[in-house]
């Protein structure tokens, strides 16, 4: 009876503790809530300082995914090169359901510079009858569009997370860009979706964007740069380059181990457009981290949270204590020397 009694103390014990771990950790790393994250100005902000008289420079992110862990080394470096705005090219979150975990990264490494972002494929859904993220995106970062004027430049973000721009949508972006055009400035365009083939030659994304690859060339847009596709790649249409970003951060399952996180500068020379691509390793340490504030949030914190959450919590607590008390009452009533 005595050695059952302990057995099961050992089982207890540790699986007790383990669940008191698990619900302090629930209790520490707090999901960020639906407030919008204060650094994202898609909403509210609609002219940077600067002219064209001097040089400036932005930062662009794309494709963070499953490695929202690097996102504060990505916002320090990015700091580091004193931009007028840091731009996220889409798919900020690996999926719709798992939006807060970037967000909890934004909010506790606020940036001096404003950030812009349109959503991916993998921020919003669009299932038959139904889109899945959007209203969570919006909640998060204002809505899924931005337009801020800079000199003489305007950084215009579009949203094909799931399809192409058409219709009203079109029509604005074609009013835009003639807006700007009579008043003399350059437009830059930023989405998720490729809009051309690059190295995808069985790809109709050109067939699918064809109205506003149209829209682009005729009103001459120096650049249009995207994600989606996790590697660099260029090509150009007559006066436009059309410009991917690498991943910042996440690994596909067909990408090597060790892929590095990168990001891309744009600077304005005070002539001239240039754009840079950056990159740094991989950190066991950091993807280790990433992983457990992956688990707090997206699978302890919701257990914690639910109805069950507190008979979860008394019961391993309750487990932790007894199986404890037990094998420390053993262990006293068994003399030093003495056979168990």
């Amino acid at each position: 009876m005595r050695s059952a009694l302990r057995a099961t103390a050992w089982i207890c014990m540790p699986l007790g503790w383990l669940g008191v771990v698990c619900f302090g950790a629930a209790l520490l790393v707090r999901p960020p809530g639906a407030a919008a994250v204060a650094g994202v100005r898609n909403a509210d902000l609609h002219e940077l300082p600067g002219n064209d008289a001097e040089p400036w420079s932005v930062v662009l992110l794309s494709d963070i995914q499953n490695g929202a862990a690097y996102l504060p080394e990505l916002l320090r470096r990015a700091e580091s090169c004193h931009p007028r705005a840091i731009l996220i090219t889409g798919d900020l979150a690996a999926d719709p359901p798992l939006a807060q975990i970037p967000a909890w990264y934004l909010r506790r490494h606020p940036t001096s510079a404003p950030m812009f972002i349109v959503p991916g494929n993998h921020d919003i859904w669009r299932k038959p009858h139904r889109t899945f993220g959007e209203r969570e995106f919006c909640e998060l970062y204002g809505k899924t569009t931005f337009e801020v004027t800079l000199g003489r430049t305007v950084l215009l973000g579009l949203d094909n997370s799931t399809g192409p721009v058409v219709g009203r949508d079109l029509e604005a972006v074609r009013a835009r860009l003639e807006t700007a055009r009579a008043r003399g400035e350059r437009t830059l365009i930023f989405l998720h979706r490729n809009l051309l083939p690059f190295d995808e030659p069985v790809s109709n994304a050109e067939e699918l964007h064809r109205d506003l690859l149209d829209l682009i060339q005729e009103h001459e847009v120096p650049y249009v740069i995207c994600g989606h596709l996790h590697r660099s790649l260029e090509d150009s249409r007559g006066s436009t380059k059309f410009v991917v970003l690498p991943a910042s951060g996440n690994l596909g399952r067909s990408d090597p181990r060790r892929k590095p996180v990168a990001y891309g500068v744009l600077r304005w020379t005070g002539h001239s457009f240039e754009l840079q691509m950056e990159e740094f390793p991989r950190q066991r340490w950091t993807e280790l981290k990433g992983f457990l504030v992956y688990l707090v949030l997206a699978k302890l914190h919701p257990i914690f949270a639910s109805f069950f959450g507190p008979v979860i919590a008394g019961a391993a607590a309750f487990a932790a204590v007894a199986g404890t008390g037990t094998l420390l009452k053993r262990r006293v009533a068994i003399p030093t020397g003495a056979q168990p």
